[in-house]
């Protein structure tokens, strides 16, 4: 999660995780688990509950140990591809019957590129972009671009493809002035007929204004991502 790093989490949406993540648990991941202030993982093997939920399968040695020390707290959940991708999760454990389960509400990541981290803003965030006369309330944000969910009505004559300049983007206490956005997407959104999601790609970014505005989506993403600490 450093600057430095070689690699960085991509938070991801229901979607992402329901098309990407789920069918590659149903065929088998190697999974770990971690309680809050523990050093070392339990290997666990996790399989697809349904309803949202994990299956949390462990030895047979452990299992007490779960039910008097872990039913009822915070787990962390790593599930590893390879060294190149692994996914990050957590939430609380209980126990249904015999099975100790793990619901999937919490944000969930995946390892990726810098240039592709990505932050989905919650109603607490005030992140919002200021282009060609309009204001968006971003839905997520990244170094590289924005997607906002936005009435139909209030685009006027903006098409996909066209090239704004000067926007400005408020990121909570900071502001960033982006030379150029390009509307990249125009989306329709399902059971909503009279919204879009549209998507700005941002260019002609100084590299070390790029380099503020990764620090403070990594930093947000960072903070939803430190569930151990």
């Amino acid at each position: 999660m450093s600057d430095n790093a070689k690699t960085f989490l991509k938070q991801m949406d229901a979607q992402e995780v329901e098309q990407e993540f789920l069918p590659r648990l149903k065929k088998g991941l190697e999974s770990f688990l971690w309680r809050k202030g523990q050093i070392d993982p339990y290997p666990v093997k996790a399989n697809a509950a349904g309803g949202g939920e994990v299956e949390v399968v462990v030895d047979a040695s452990h299992r007490n140990i779960f039910r008097q020390d872990y039913v009822g707290q915070p787990v962390f959940l790593k599930f590893k591809v390879d060294a190149e991708r692994q996914y990050f999760t957590s939430g609380v454990l209980k126990l249904d019957g015999d099975k100790f389960l793990v619901p999937l509400g919490a944000p969930f990541f995946v390892t990726t590129k810098r240039s592709t981290c990505r932050y989905l803003a919650t109603n607490f965030d005030r992140i919002e972009m200021r282009v060609a006369g309009h204001l968006f309330q971003c839905h997520d944000i990244s170094s590289g671009g924005f997607s906002a969910q936005v009435a139909r009505a209030k685009l006027g004559g903006m098409e996909k493809g066209m090239l704004f300049e000067q926007g400005e983007l408020k990121y909570a206490l900071k502001r960033f002035t982006i030379p150029k956005l390009r509307l990249v997407a125009l989306l329709d959104v399902p059971g909503r007929p009279d919204e879009l999601k549209i998507a700005f790609q941002f260019e002609g970014m100084k590299t070390s204004d790029e380099d503020a505005l990764w620090r403070a989506v990594n930093a947000s993403i960072k903070k939803l991502a430190d569930m151990t600490e």
